[in-house]
């Protein structure tokens, strides 16, 4: 019985440990880059915006104070743009920008990708900061093709990494 608690004592210790070292957890393709400076160096072609947003929560969660975007970030991964004048660009960096495509999960089949509607491409800007929903790639809406913002163009709107 004393053997079978000390194994349980060893095993919560270990549980709490790593339910500590979790707690500084980045989302996928990101990596600390010094204190409160996270970096986005892995391309992310975006997926299920309920999923980045959460990443959105734990990234303001965890007090960071600059995201930089190293890399492709497209889709839903343009929701970290709301962090504001706490993301920078490098040289590196595209962010695209499509319109919304939903996915319908059937019960009967497959399931299948469907537009949305103009309103929800309009709140999902309405996530976007306000020099970035007037740029010329989206400013009348978001595109069904793939818009991209780079370079100097990027760095003008959203501000260089130094």
């Amino acid at each position: 019985m004393v053997r079978v608690l000390a194994i349980i004592a060893v095993i919560s210790a270990t549980m709490l440990s790593t339910v500590k070292a979790s707690e500084d957890w980045l989302p996928h393709g990101m990596q600390w880059a010094g204190p409160g400076i996270v970096r986005l160096y892995r391309p992310d072609r975006g997926g299920f915006l309920a999923s980045y947003l959460a990443d959105l929560e734990r990234l303001e969660a965890l007090g960071v104070r600059q995201l930089q975007l190293d890399t492709t970030c497209a889709s839903s991964c343009t929701v970290f743009l709301r962090l504001g004048d706490r993301v920078c660009v490098t040289d590196r960096a595209r962010i695209g920008f499509h319109h919304i495509v939903l996915w319908n999960r059937s019960t009967s089949g497959p399931g299948r990708f469907f537009a949305a509607e103009r309103d929800f491409n309009d709140r999902f800007l309405g996530y976007l900061p306000a020099n970035i929903r007037t740029w010329r790639g989206i400013s009348g809406g978001l595109p069904w093709r793939m818009a991209w913002l780079q370079g100097e163009e990027a760095a003008r709107l959203i501000g260089r990494c130094t």
